[in-house]
Formats: C-alpha cells, sequence, structure tokens
C-alpha cells in the first residue's frame, strides 16, 4: 500500500512539473467529446430511394409523399422493373427501394389490406433497421387514420392515448410545455420526481425489510 501511495505522489509530482502531458490529459477528452458529438449521428435522414410504382394511383402518389415528407427518404427517382430496381441498389444510387403492388389503390379503396415492399441496402445495419422502423411507423400511421374514418372516430385522441416517460416518472411533455420550449421547468420538476422516486424507494425498501 505505500509502494502504491508513493508512486502516485511521484506521478502526480511528474504531472506538475510536465505542463504539456497535462495539457493533454485534460484537452484530449474534451476535444473527443466535443467532435463525436457533432460528428457522430445515429439518426439516419435524407436515404436516396427509388420507386417501383405498380398501381400508379392516387393512393399510392399519398403514401410515397407520405415518405418524402418524413425527410428519411428522399426521391430520385422512379423505376419500370425490378431489375432497374435492382441496378440502383447494388451501384448505391439508392438505399432504399419502395416496391408498390398494383392493386394497392383498389385495395385502399375498398377498405381492403393494401401491399407494398421495401427494399433496404443491409450493409449498415443500423441504417437499415431505423429505415424499417421509420417506414413501418409511416404504414401504421396511414392504417391508423384509415381505420378511424371507417370506425367513424372523431374524438382527437386515440382510443388508447401511450405517452412517453422520463426516467423519474416525469412525461417528456407535460402541462403543455416540452423540453425544448422550457428546459428551466423540466428541470426542476426533473430533479422533483427524482427525489420522489428515491423517497419511494426508500419506503418500498424499508416495507421490504
Amino acid at each position: 500500500m505505500r509502494r502504491l501511495i508513493a508512486l502516485t505522489v511521484k506521478e502526480f509530482r511528474q504531472l506538475s512539473r510536465d505542463h504539456l502531458t497535462l495539457r493533454m490529459i485534460v484537452m484530449v477528452p474534451l476535444m473527443q467529446m466535443t467532435i463525436f458529438g457533432y460528428a457522430i449521428n445515429f439518426d439516419v435522414k435524407h436515404l436516396p430511394m427509388v420507386v417501383l410504382d405498380e398501381s400508379r394511383s392516387y393512393e399510392s402518389r399519398e403514401f410515397v409523399a407520405r415518405m418524402q415528407a418524413s425527410q428519411y427518404f428522399d426521391l430520385i427517382g422512379g423505376v419500370s422493373s425490378m431489375d432497374e430496381l435492382r441496378r440502383a441498389l447494388d451501384s448505391a444510387q439508392a438505399s432504399v427501394a419502395l416496391v408498390i403492388d398494383r392493386d394497392f389503390g383498389k385495395d385502399r379503396r375498398r377498405n381492403q389490406s393494401a401491399h407494398a415492399l421495401l427494399i433496404v441496402n443491409a450493409s449498415d445495419s443500423t441504417t437499415s433497421t431505423q429505415a424499417m422502423s421509420v417506414a413501418a411507423g409511416i404504414a401504421n400511421t396511414a392504417s391508423m387514420q384509415q381505420l378511424a374514418v371507417q370506425a367513424r372516430w372523431r374524438e382527437r385522441e386515440l382510443p388508447v392515448d401511450l405517452r412517453g416517460y422520463a426516467a423519474s416518472g416525469l412525461p417528456t411533455r407535460t402541462m403543455g410545455r416540452s423540453i425544448e420550449e422550457d428546459p428551466v421547468f423540466f428541470a426542476a420538476a426533473l430533479a422533483a420526481g427524482t427525489a420522489l422516486a428515491d423517497a419511494v424507494g426508500g419506503i418500498h425498501e424499508d416495507d421490504t425489510r
């Protein structure tokens, strides 16, 4: 133990003499945090997309417009065959390809299940997973809106209202405010929520004992 303490004191004394090393120890992690904070971004947006629209209907164009409006997919053009679609993906001209069934518009108008196929370049697993998730969310939103029309649902809220909650138990949007709109309000509320959660956890621990 004495040797460890002596070595520690020796190293600190050496650092106090070597100002260059001390600056590197402090500055390099700070630079890495700053650079990586801006450079590393897992939010996938503006993926080039080609569309094979075999339906050529209003409903198919509306669905493509939904995907473009999400800002996750950028339509770079349409293709007329699967071979052309495959070439666009193989040449990396497009990362995503959307194939819309020929009966897509008819099925939507008949309130039946309309089919479409999303093909994603899976060379980057993170990009492909997020692209599939975003596309599934767009399809689910379109399905919910059509089901609401069929059911004549006129309420502004959905039948099941599931909201996100932070770790402290406070909703990410409450009293008409969001974290981006009023960070000071949420900072105080999150601190109070954390203290309350710790207090409740202590009570539960005492009860179990």
